[in-house]
């Protein structure tokens, strides 16, 4: 599915017109550009679809930046020469282009949605309508983005973001144009907003990854890249751009070989001319696409320089003309335009579907029922595009009496969907399934303020330090629950967290950078003299499971292999770190990895979204199957602790039986927040394992860590 730091990973602005493009210097409607399309996104739908087939599928979207670039400043530059340009036309046009396809598509999901969603995940997707309804779905999502940010295979409306991107684009390039034409400072305008945007991706994707992919500036210099070469194009007068003089005159090389490569006289019909200079550039353009979707994945830094891979391939294909023999052969082909001419309404379907789908088997699906998918979004793409797209396009040509009123339906439809988006963020739609809002309240109680707010000045001996990542997040209700109700009793607490690193020194992640200094700070932290009790608990399981911890300071930033001599090498160092607390005087507990999985999600308690009137029931994770998921990392834990010479702490020792551990309580209310985390709510009432640490009943209490609330708790 989508990717993770974003799933959110692929989605494509398909929103420039396959129409001929037409200026002075290059005419004529090309079908290879429409084939370019059609890879493009059939690359997104393999990686959304089965991203095992195709792991670096996201590229298309980067793809379509080039291409709608190209296309949409082609129409500009011709516009302009022509003396022709107006803003009221060129945005007519993208209203023509954009909105039919766009407004059924969010109608239609906040339909099904009412129908499936609970209330939390419906006011979600009212504000993922409004916000696609008025192109900024890409700011939008970037303000929600986080650690517990809902997972991007759960958004229906995730893939508008690129479409926020491209329009965002669109809201100044034609006044950029505009005046850098009317100054005769085209190409200067041209190769400096385009190195300056990539300049900015560089630098926001080595700090921010997820600000890189959804801002626009980082995003913009792919879409001008583009124009440059729409403007670079003009210098071919009449002639071919696979023709080696047409590209000695763009790129500024000079073709050492013979222009003609071969010819073929007859092929269904129509001479064709081959050349060796676009035969080549369109091979390398192809290969480098072929690269960048094979070779990327969902761990690949992204966009930044890995970017210009898939971009420049995409320019070297459009160079390479479409007399080039790739291009005839492999893009121009009947069913590749087919698939390009419908390539914007089948994205906006395909995600959806594929979406609802997983919400409704709280899982991904199982293959056929994808492939099933991907189908069906094909018929509802080719039935957008002729029964809508079409219609409308030619009811807004030039001297139709029905375009100003067409215009003012499509303007309005748009403005109607997206104040329905806000009444449903606002919750003035009930969804269908508000009885079970006992679900969506647990899948928002989530309770932590930030470090700077997650620490107490007491007044008893020493100070308690809670160390890791939101493992240990999760138990701050308690203890600002014990420091209020226990003010002037209570010790001093710290809270030092890192969502999504563990509490291990000398490694780091891909995705988040800096885990390895954060976990060498809060060791140099619990070392400090005031400390006397110190708490490390983390996800251990997904920390050997995630597949992008590095050793610091590892050039090649290989993935650790837990299970070998590296993982050994790793857990001998967290062992030294612990040993050391403890030989320095300090009560050390590390906390093991606690019950969860699928059934502990609140929006997985439901038996049907659907038929059957859903109803809420008692649930549990069988004590074996618990076991089976964990006991490999806890029993690692477990020698970790044993050499270092401190105890741990086992969450299922206080919230299971001997034959299950509950995920609600009788009635069915749930007590986990998500998968693998308590809700809050939960945690203050019930979890009370570390009450002594906080506020001890007695000088043994201080240092001993309270043994008999570790069984009681939670009881």
């Amino acid at each position: 599915m989508a990717r993770s730091h974003s799933p959110e990973r692929a989605s494509v602005p398909w929103s420039s017109r396959i129409q001929p493009v037409s200026n002075s210097s290059h005419a004529g409607y090309r079908r290879d550009i429409d084939g370019l399309r059609a890879l493009a996104v059939l690359a997104v739908l393999a990686f959304h679809a089965f991203p095992q087939i195709l792991p670096g599928g996201f590229v298309g979207v980067d793809v379509f930046f080039v291409i709608s670039g190209y296309l949409i400043s082609s129409i500009l530059f011709s516009d302009l020469q022509r003396g022709r340009f107006t803003y009221r036309e060129f945005y007519a046009r993208r209203m023509r282009r954009i909105f039919p396809a766009l407004a059924v598509v969010l109608a239609t999901c906040l339909f099904f949605g009412w129908l499936v969603l609970l209330d939390a995940e419906y006011t979600q997707l009212g504000s993922h309508v409004a916000a696609g309804a008025g192109f900024f779905a890409n700011l939008a999502l970037w303000r929600e983005s986080g650690y517990f940010d809902r997972a991007a295979e759960l958004k229906p409306l995730l893939h508008l973001w690129s479409l926020g991107i491209e329009e965002q684009f669109y809201f100044v390039w034609p006044l950029v144009l505009a005046i850098a034409w009317s100054r005769r400072w085209t190409g200067t305008v041209l190769t400096a907003v385009t190195l300056g945007s990539f300049a900015l991706s560089l630098w926001w994707t080595k700090h921010s990854a997820v600000g890189a992919f959804y801002l626009p500036m980082p995003r913009f210099w792919e879409l001008a890249l583009g124009g440059l070469l729409a403007w670079h194009t003009r210098a071919y007068g009449r002639q071919s751009p696979s023709d080696a003089r047409g590209i000695e005159k763009c790129t500024g090389w000079r073709a050492q070989f013979p222009v003609a490569m071969f010819e073929i006289t007859e092929l269904d019909g129509r001479r064709i001319s081959f050349t060796m200079s676009g035969n080549l550039l369109s091979v390398a353009g192809l290969l480098l696409l072929l690269l960048s979707m094979t070779w990327f994945d969902a761990t690949t830094p992204f966009p930044g320089v890995r970017a210009m891979v898939p971009t420049l391939g995409t320019v070297f294909v459009i160079l390479a003309g479409e007399q080039a023999w790739p291009n005839q052969m492999l893009l121009a082909r009947r069913s590749m335009v087919f698939i390009g001419l419908i390539s914007y309404p089948l994205y906006l379907w395909h995600w959806p579907l594929l979406v609802f789908a997983r919400t409704l088997w709280s899982e991904v699906p199982p293959a056929v029922v994808r492939l099933a998918l991907v189908l069906i979004s094909v018929v509802l793409a080719w039935a957008t595009y002729t029964w809508l797209e079409k219609p409308i396009r030619r009811t807004m040509e030039a001297h139709n009496p029905k375009r100003a009123p067409t215009l003012v339906a499509l303007a309005s439809f748009m403005v109607l969907i997206g104040f329905a988006g806000v009444a449903v963020k606002k919750g003035y739609i009930p969804v269908r399934l508000h009885t079970l809002s006992s679900l969506s309240k647990a899948a928002l109680d989530w309770d932590y303020p930030g470090n700077e707010k997650a620490q107490w000045k007491g007044t008893q001996e020493g100070t308690v330090l809670f160390f890791g990542d939101s493992y240990i997040e999760q138990y701050f209700p308690r203890i600002r629950w014990l420091v209020e109700h226990h003010a002037g009793t209570h010790r001093t607490v710290r809270f030092y967290t890192e969502e999504g690193c563990a509490p291990v020194p000398g490694i780091t992640r891909k995705s988040t950078r800096m885990c390895g200094a954060f976990a060498s700070n809060g060791f140099r932290l619990a070392q400090q003299e005031d400390v006397v009790q110190v708490v490390v608990g983390g996800s251990w399981l997904g920390m050997v499971n995630r597949g992008d911890y590095f050793f610091e300071g590892d050039p090649q930033e290989h993935v650790i292999d837990f299970n070998g001599a590296e993982g050994v090498q790793v857990f001998s160092r967290l062992t030294q770190e612990l040993a050391q607390l403890k030989a320095m005087g300090k009560q050390v507990q590390l906390l093991l990895n606690p019950p969860g999985g699928k059934m502990a999600d609140p929006t997985n308690l439901i038996t049907n979204r659907v038929f059957a009137a859903p109803r809420l029931i008692f649930r549990s994770i069988p004590m074996q199957e618990h076991v089976a998921t964990t006991w490999v990392i806890n029993a690692k834990m477990r020698a970790v602790a044993a050499q270092a010479g401190i105890p741990v702490l086992d969450p299922a020792e206080w919230m299971c039986s001997a034959l299950e551990c509950p995920v609600t309580d009788a009635t069915g209310i749930p007590i986990f927040y998500n998968s693998t985390h308590l809700r809050a709510s939960y945690v203050e009432k019930n979890i009370r394992v570390f009450d002594d640490f906080v506020v001890p009943r007695s000088k043994g209490a201080i240092f001993g860590g309270g043994t008999a609330n570790l069984i009681a708790g939670g009881q």
